[in-house]
């Protein structure tokens, strides 16, 4: 007998959790990956599991996602929303663990990112030349960039360090702000940041703070005019 849906009230996540419910009535055991194979693609994973299973599987495994989950969903789906979770835990909780999954999983995370940069023509490398310029009573500091997709020069300016710094503020506070904006279609599971995509953000923005500060401090015991 089928079990009752899912219904958060989310309609993206409902569709795939139906795919889900309906893979994991399907299942005599959990399913096995052979052992003698070093690596999987995400197509032969795929074949296994349907995509939607695997993603909404995947993001009912993950603590972080699943709280994050609850919170969206309608409070009454939530007693199903754990029901779910137990049974994804004991049909896939090994599969989803494997670490060819894993790594699967995150190779199609890394080809989403590479395949949105194709399209936006974002910036795939820096390059800088220092340069000292003439001032009136003085050499000035100043620095070339470059910003390259791929082997196309897509920028190219010369700024001194205010100009620099003035750049790095202004890029930083349009990510706050986006971030603040697009918010909402994250709480109500109409966008989604994928494992690899937060996780490298986080990781530049960890690196962005450090060297602010190293910056700041080396400015700072530079001797006045």
């Amino acid at each position: 007998m089928s079990q009752r849906r899912v219904e958060t009230g989310i309609q993206s996540l409902d569709r795939d959790l139906t795919v889900l419910q309906g893979f994991l009535e399907s299942l005599a055991a959990p399913p096995q990956l052979s052992t003698s194979q070093e690596s999987f693609s995400l197509k032969e994973l795929l074949a296994i599991v349907p995509k939607a299973a695997l993603d909404s599987a995947s993001a009912l495994s993950d603590e972080e996602q699943f709280e994050e989950l609850k919170e969206a969903s309608r409070p009454e789906s939530v007693p199903e929303l754990e029901k779910l979770r137990l049974e994804v835990e004991t049909k896939l909780g090994a599969f989803l663990r494997d670490e060819r999954v894993i790594a699967a999983t995150e190779q199609s995370d890394e080809a989403e990112v590479s395949n949105a940069d194709e399209e936006i023509n974002s910036p795939t490398s820096l390059g800088a030349i220092p340069l000292l310029a003439q001032a009136p009573n003085n050499l000035e500091p100043i620095l070339r960039i470059f910003i390259r997709h791929k082997q196309r020069v897509i920028a190219d300016m010369t700024i001194d360090w205010d100009d620099l710094a003035f750049l790095s503020e202004g890029l930083l506070d349009y990510l706050l702000k986006h971030l603040e904006a697009t918010k909402p279609l994250f709480d109500g599971k109409h966008a989604r940041l994928s494992k690899y995509m937060k996780r490298k953000v986080l990781t530049q923005l960890d690196e962005i703070k450090e060297k602010a500060g190293k910056a700041r401090d080396l400015i700072a015991k530079l001797p006045p005019e």
